[in-house]
């Protein structure tokens, strides 16, 4: 049984992320290394910039039984337009799609014989790999007896939540384990080794948290490796030349003893790996600040989305005590933190969002801050909201991206001007802060200074500059500042 496992990247995050390779299809193709490894496991990735033809016809140039491709909102197009060139070329290949969106996606143009894994996906993938192993013509349209949430357009669906076994109890649930990351084992899976100094790595998934914008709490449980194994991955990567990963986990660790345990492991078997993770202020006490001041960390990111009391609580709940007590200190041990933000939240303003950026900035004095964009990801409670006039907090999406375009308390033009502001103020004060680390600008920066240049520039209406703050594009808006001659 030969399988090809699909990565889809873009190279124009290659500055950030430089890697070719997705932490979905490493983690598939280690689970069948580790139960099956008889199985023939190909590992490809492609540039999103390819062609969906010239990535279909590389694929089965390797011959492959089963395709397993991404479902995420930003690779849907292509994936579809990749499983339609394959199902019409090669009828008996089978394509499965997975990851968080599949049961959001709109099944029409998909073929009766594609197979969708919504969610965490090893059990169930190794499961489609062993029936069509057993019977050649498996596909979508026979998943009778299927014990886990794998459906297709003309499998009966309505009861695939209840297949995702498990829920939030408080006993620790692990994660399906294959054979570790960066091992011998799925290094010889891949078409052509990758040579990248940076990955993607996780140590848990789900959240105990239940923030209503959030994806991760569409995962019906919180899980996590256990410790050996992560031991286990952190020494084979620091074998392999790995200097720089992304945590993926919603907060480091899960919980807040874990994730004291993740950075000390960290310290002990790898300290030579830079570390980009999530926080969140609630975890935060004396002892999380000394670890991660102590520890190799290239950016600690910490979400704080929005200090608007107008805001439903269900977006998020934050710890205003912790925040102001533990954020400034991560700032005075030059810990790089980043802010972040989200612009177009229920019951926001352009007046509240000014008030969290200028709390941010004066009292909190990160070394990064970003507000992003919000999105109505498909089953969490914000995409509830989408569409709902009768609710106090209404929202209204683009159809295509899912992005927020309006709300009960910002109409479009409000809505644009919020996004506008939110960019050039958190991109201005980043590149005020670079020059102030290197010892020239003198005075403190100030919300006051920046709300008084970003309102006079965006004061000079819509004009081509505006729209790199538009679109939340920092890298352009960055430049747009250059323009206006704030160097770093």
């Amino acid at each position: 049984m030969k399988t090809n496992i699909v990565s889809l990247y873009d190279n124009k995050r290659w500055d950030q992320y430089p890697t070719t390779q997705s932490l979905h299809a490493l983690r598939l193709g280690a689970y069948i290394r580790k139960y099956r490894p008889g199985y023939d496991v190909v590992l490809s990735a492609y540039e999103m910039g390819q062609s969906p033809e010239t990535i279909a016809k590389d694929i089965l140039s390797t011959d492959p039984q089963i395709v397993a491709l991404p479902g995420y909102m930003w690779t849907t197009a292509k994936t579809r337009a990749i499983a339609e060139y394959i199902e019409r070329v090669r009828q008996d290949t089978i394509i499965v799609c997975g990851g968080p969106e599949p049961t959001s996606f709109k099944f029409l143009p998909w073929s009766d014989q594609t197979l969708f894994v919504a969610g965490q996906g090893e059990e169930a993938f190794l499961w489609i790999c062993d029936q069509k192993e057993k019977q050649a013509s498996f596909n979508g349209q026979n998943l009778g007896g299927c014990p886990y949430p794998v459906f297709s357009k003309v499998f009966d669906t309505t009861d695939i939540r209840n297949k995702q076994l498990g829920g939030k109890e408080n006993k620790v649930i692990y994660l399906p384990e294959g054979v570790p990351l960066f091992s011998d084992e799925l290094t010889e899976c891949f078409v052509e080794k990758p040579s990248e100094s940076f990955s993607w790595y996780e140590t848990t998934r789900g959240c105990i948290y239940t923030c209503s914008f959030c994806g991760h709490n569409t995962l019906p449980r919180f899980a996590t490796f256990s410790d050996d194994f992560v031991i286990q991955e952190l020494q084979n990567m620091s074998r392999t030349g790995i200097d720089h990963i992304f945590i993926n986990d919603p907060i480091l660790g899960g919980k807040q003893e874990r994730g004291k345990r993740v950075l000390r492991l960290f310290n002990q078997y790898a300290p030579g790996i830079a570390l980009q993770s999530y926080m969140r202020p609630e975890f935060l006490d004396d002892e999380f600040v000394d670890l991660i001041a102590g520890g190799n960390h290239k950016e600690v990111l910490i979400g704080i989305q929005t200090l608007n009391p107008d805001v439903p609580q269900h977006v998020r709940n934050n710890n205003l005590e912790k925040i102001r007590k533990y954020l400034p200190m991560l700032s005075e041990r030059n810990v790089p933190w980043r802010a972040e933000l989200i612009t177009g939240l229920p019951g926001d303003t352009i007046n509240g969002l000014r008030e969290s950026i200028r709390f941010v900035i004066d009292e909190l004095r990160p070394a990064f801050i970003y507000s992003y964009h919000l999105t109505a990801i498909p089953e969490t409670k914000i995409d509830s909201l989408v569409d709902d006039y009768q609710s106090p907090h209404w929202l209204k999406a683009d159809p295509k991206s899912r992005r927020i375009i309006a709300s009960s308390t910002a109409n479009e033009e409000s809505m644009a001007t919020m996004l506008m502001y939110s960019t050039a103020a958190c991109s201005l004060y980043m590149r005020l802060k670079q020059k102030q680390d290197r010892g020239a600008l003198q005075q403190p920066i100030t919300f006051a200074e920046i709300d008084r240049v970003v309102s006079e520039v965006l004061s000079l209406g819509q004009t081509e500059d505006m729209q790199s703050f538009l679109k939340q594009d920092y890298g352009a808006a960055d430049r747009t500042w250059k323009k206006y001659g704030y160097e770093p």
